[in-house]
């Protein structure tokens, strides 16, 4: 059944809400694009952008009120600002612990009513985390990249700009045939921050989980805020702590925050500019910062 067809039933009993209804459909014109990549990622971008459909269909209807605040405080806080506009959404719906202690992506597969065709490219993405990745080696066609503390070792096919050896990235890495593809547009840093980074990544791991064996594993899973404010462009926010996204979980606290701006209909050609001009700006921004490295 057609999720918006759906959305309006629901709210037959009371008033419509209209907004929300048109964020709908304009997620659903977003999204519906052609994927520009050869195979096999244009079938992994492609499964992406319907599996968003439920994942934030599910914030409108509020299925799960900790989802909503974090994914609707995520995306007013850091969205416009963010580096990898897929980091956010990926981290609420493939690693926020939800009401139940499973993510959105868990409860989409153990659900009857998702699809099932979506459900292997969810389980592969459920798997997956944030992590600190150096190159170690360039091919051209493949990247040897050498994570930060695990001292772990993955081939991933080159999907993005050509970057330096050295260069270290927080990029989420997901498994694409024999290798990895790296999901989204990856954070990257200078080869001489390696120390800076391993001491900061090791004092919060400890801090906020402990000295165990999984303490790692816990910091760039669940601390999705944390590096997402870490690597904003918007040199205004505050970082967030390691555990921020338990605060999602208290029924006290509420965002004043709706839907973000590029969900929303655009009323007027001037809108249209402006928010253009912002998405040009940032892209300038990012290629001066890879030229000057």
């Amino acid at each position: 059944m057609d999720r918006e067809i759906e959305y309006l039933r629901r709210t037959q009993e009371g008033p419509v809400n209209v907004a929300a209804l048109k964020s709908l459909k304009q997620l659903r014109k977003l999204i519906d694009k052609k994927v520009d990549a050869p195979e096999p990622f244009k079938k992994v971008l492609e499964d992406w952008n319907k599996f968003r459909v439920y994942a934030i269909t599910a914030v409108v209807y509020d299925e799960y009120p900790a989802l909503t605040k974090c994914w609707k405080h995520l995306q007013a806080k850091f969205g416009e600002w963010a580096f990898d506009e897929s980091m956010i959404c990926a981290w609420a719906f493939f690693n926020f612990p939800l009401e139940n202690g499973l993510s959105f992506g868990e409860n989409f597969v153990a659900s009857d009513d998702a699809p099932e065709q979506l459900k292997p490219f969810v389980r592969d993405m459920v798997a997956t985390r944030l992590g600190l990745y150096q190159v170690v080696l360039n091919s051209g066609k493949y990247l040897r990249l050498k994570e930060l503390i695990t001292d772990k070792v993955f081939e991933a096919h080159n999907t993005i700009d050509t970057p330096a050896t050295g260069e270290i990235s927080l990029a989420r890495l997901v498994p694409v045939d024999d290798r990895f593809m790296i999901f989204g547009s990856p954070s990257s840093f200078p080869a001489e921050y390696k120390e800076q980074l391993e001491s900061m990544v090791l004092s919060k791991m400890l801090l906020y989980y402990g000295e165990g064996s999984d303490s790692y594993e816990k910091h760039m899973k669940l601390s999705g805020p944390y590096w997402v404010s870490v690597v904003s462009e918007n040199r205004n926010a505050d970082i967030l702590n390691p555990d921020y996204q338990e605060r999602y979980h208290d029924e006290e606290l509420t965002f004043t925050t709706s839907l973000p701006d590029w969900m929303m209909p655009k009323s007027t050609e001037a809108e249209d500019k402006k928010l253009k001009a912002r998405k040009d700006k940032r892209k300038a921004a990012r290629k001066a910062r890879k030229k000057n490295r």
